[in-house]
């Protein structure tokens, strides 16, 4: 049967860490051409540090478990409970983390997450010489709902409108909720800027479609503002 030696401890370690590191490479950039975003912005500037030093720690800990092991099978349990709490921690940090860039109300992301997608997929397209656009959606009359309604059937409608906005758009698109009824949308790779506006026409009229507000068929408008790179702008501030 085949053993391991002390010696090949450092190979079986860096075995590890090419693995880690070109799996998580693999997942990062499948993501970031969804997105249209950088590989670094996607992934090594937000996700490498805490999955690193998450699997740092459950491999420094494996040594103690071995030793454990060897000493008495029984011991192993007594171990689980430090594990279990790194794990816990990892997935807790990366929920604050997406707590912090996404809007609670829709879970569509927040106005600090869409501009930092703004700014990545210009930087894209700067490199490629690709266009994009970026769209604002204001709801028509939502103070009057809101005051007629209530906040709650105010919430459901904007809870209904994220999730519309999300149906009417191609995967790599994204959505987000500014504040208050204010939506942005941005489109990557949009060809020119009568595209834009026809399909700000298309949204417009999907949110014209009644919402079902606990059986209270609701008509909405919405006013869209269209802006496109390179035609009106080349940074997030003059877009937006």
């Amino acid at each position: 049967a085949f053993a391991f030696a002390p010696a090949d401890l450092p190979l079986i370690a860096a075995g590890a860490a090419v693995f880690f590191l070109v799996n998580g490479l693999l997942v990062a950039a499948v993501i970031a051409l969804v997105e249209h975003t950088s590989l670094w912005a996607r992934y090594l500037s937000q996700d490498f540090v805490l999955q690193a030093a998450t699997a740092g720690l459950l491999l420094w800990l494996s040594p103690i478990v071995v030793l454990a092991a060897d000493f008495s099978v029984f011991l192993v349990p007594a171990l689980a409970l430090p594990l279990v709490s790194i794990r816990r921690g990892q997935r807790q940090a990366q929920a604050n983390q997406h707590q912090a860039l996404h809007d609670p109300l829709t879970g569509l992301p927040n106005r600090l997450l869409f501009r930092d997608r703004v700014e990545s997929a210009l930087r894209f397209s700067e490199r490629t010489g690709g266009t994009l656009a970026v769209m604002l959606v204001d709801l028509d009359h939502f103070k009057r709902i809101n005051d007629t309604l209530g906040h709650h059937n105010g919430d459901v409608l904007l809870e209904k409108t994220g999730r519309r906005l999300v149906e009417s758009l191609r995967t790599g698109d994204t959505v987000a909720r500014l504040g208050g009824d204010e939506f942005a949308i941005l489109l990557p790779g949009i060809g020119t800027v009568d595209e834009a506006a026809e399909l700000a026409r298309k949204i417009a009229e999907a949110l014209r479609r009644p919402f079902d507000i606990h059986g209270l068929g609701l008509e909405v408008g919405a006013s869209i503002g269209v802006a496109s790179y390179p035609d009106h702008g080349y940074d997030v501030d003059t877009l937006m």
